[in-house]
């Protein structure tokens, strides 16, 4: 019994110290996810300065939930402090000096740092301190930005159904509406109807006099939501129609009903602007019943 204690105590012994050394290692793999992590969420602070900086509009709350997710990780790796390899330490340390100052220190890179770069790091930094508080200025200028506003006018076409007009925006922020008219400007009175194959609904011929007129005309209003600086989606209904007529050996017109289509419109496509200039490309349809291709380009200003 005695010479079985031994061999358990002895293979314990023997077995303590990769136990320890896997441990300890699946605590550093956990700081160092946090660390990237870390990394990670402030260069997505550092974006959105550049954002600001650049005079785009950021939704404070945007910003906000980005910069407490930072914060309380950086409270999170504080407490671990005590446990991080020197490596890590100074990892931590410099990116809490890039979020508090803007600029990105050298050390911080893909790759792991070898003890010689972290000693290195240490005698570069003096591995700056973390006991002052982090500060950032995405705050203050997102509270003092005024929201843009900008107006669009846009010479705006449908094909293959043509129908050509004008597209008018407002854009305030991230949000905005639109309203435009597009038309062939072909307009006339039918005084009966025919299918496309050449009969009348009783079934009797219809004579066809060589000529035929199509009508086209939308009208839409709706919603801009902003994606990105330069790009912004859209969508909106309304009302139009597409009209095919023929005119009779008489001299009467009449509507080819089967290819004649009229009702809901539904607009939608992206908008796509370049300093002052605008554009877009969509598709409209009646009822889903036609499709077409929408276009536009113009010219924006702000207010």
């Amino acid at each position: 019994m005695k010479k079985l204690l031994l061999h358990i105590l002895f293979l314990v012994f023997m077995l303590m110290p990769d136990f320890i050394i896997k441990a300890q290692n699946q605590v550093d793999d956990s700081i160092d996810s946090s660390i990237a992590r870390y990394e990670t969420l402030c260069q997505t602070c550092m974006e959105l300065r550049t954002r600001i900086r650049q005079g785009e509009f950021v939704q404070k709350f945007e910003a906000e939930e980005v910069i407490g997710r930072f914060l309380a990780l950086n409270k999170e790796l504080k407490a671990l402090e005590n446990e991080m390899s020197e490596m890590q330490k100074c990892r931590f340390d410099a990116i809490g000096q890039w979020f508090s100052t803007g600029v990105k220190p050298a050390l911080i890179n893909k790759e792991p740092l070898s003890p010689l770069q972290a000693l290195e790091a240490n005698v570069y930094l003096g591995c700056v301190s973390q006991e002052q508080e982090l500060k950032i200025e995405l705050p203050e200028l997102i509270g003092n930005r005024p929201v843009p506003s900008n107006v669009f006018f846009m010479a705006s076409l449908n094909v293959p159904d043509l129908a050509y007009g004008l597209s008018v925006g407002y854009q305030r922020g991230r949000w905005g509406g639109y309203a435009n008219f597009r038309s062939n400007y072909v307009f006339g009175d039918t005084l009966y109807s025919c299918q496309s194959d050449g009969l009348l609904s009783d079934g009797s011929p219809f004579w066809f006099g060589g000529q035929e007129r199509r009508s086209n005309m939308l009208v839409t209003a709706g919603g801009i939501y902003e994606l990105k600086s330069w790009l912004a989606g859209y969508v909106g209904a309304g009302y139009g129609w597409r009209t095919l007529a023929w005119k009779d050996i008489d001299g009467e017109w009449a509507e080819v009903s089967d290819w004649s289509q009229a009702g809901v419109v539904f607009d939608a496509g992206l908008l796509f602007s370049w300093k002052q200039l605008v554009g877009s490309v969509g598709v409209s349809t009646i009822a889903f019943k036609t499709y077409s291709l929408a276009i536009g380009i113009g010219y924006k200003f702000s207010l």
